[in-house]
């Protein structure tokens, strides 16, 4: 829809059946988005398709300095080369983010994929609350420090009620993030997060970090 959206309010939107694609597209909604606030954002049975390599996810393909409030992407797929993200593709500055929901189908050949955002700045900080990410991706078994359920890499975020479910066929990719979460700076000590792990209907758990 747009390129940038900047210091703007923004409420009430739903993006149904929307079939996005090009070489410079990022999103679905705004290429860049900054110092807003978006209350009641809904992307649905959308696809997102682009060969942009600088960030591209469905809300924006570069999230900076916003709140955002009962945001969802549901039954969308995501489609690219590098730096997919199921909510956003990178961020910059300090953002937050409550009661939200992804589910999402991403694909790519290279690096950098993750559920929420690929990577976040030098000092940037995402504090996320009542997050559920329910993500297939499919993906190069390769590059692995690059991708994860939450965050592909370089994530300081802090997170209080968060479920991971996660279906991919890279199986040592890790639920959380891309660098495993000691060479991150993710912080877990609100409710936690809680992972599902599904390959091929095996359940399992990763160090730290509670399974329901």
């Amino acid at each position: 829809m747009f390129h940038t959206v900047e210091n703007a309010t923004i409420t009430n939107i739903i993006l149904k059946d929307n079939a996005v694609s090009g070489s410079v597209t990022r999103s679905i909604f705004a290429n860049t988005l900054s110092n807003s606030t978006v209350e009641n954002m809904h992307v649905l049975d959308s696809r997102l398709n682009t060969s942009h390599n600088t960030g591209t996810g469905p809300i924006a393909g570069n999230l900076v300095a916003s709140e955002l409030n009962n945001i969802s992407v549901t039954n969308t797929q995501i489609d690219g080369s590098r730096f997919l993200g199921g909510l956003f593709g990178l961020y910059n500055g300090k953002s937050t983010l409550t009661n939200a929901y992804v589910n999402a189908h991403l694909i790519n050949n290279e690096t950098y994929m993750a559920g929420i955002a690929t990577l976040g700045y030098a000092g940037s900080h995402l504090d996320i609350k009542d997050v559920i990410v329910n993500v297939e991706m499919v993906t190069a078994p390769t590059s692995l420090n690059t991708k994860g359920g939450l965050f592909g890499q370089n994530a300081s975020a802090t997170l209080d009620g968060v479920l991971v479910i996660m279906e991919t066929n890279a199986r040592e990719m890790n639920k959380i993030l891309g660098t495993q979460i000691s060479n991150g700076s993710v912080n877990t000590t609100g409710r936690g997060v809680y992972t599902i792990e599904n390959f091929d209907g095996v359940s399992s758990t990763i160090d730290g970090i509670k399974e329901i």
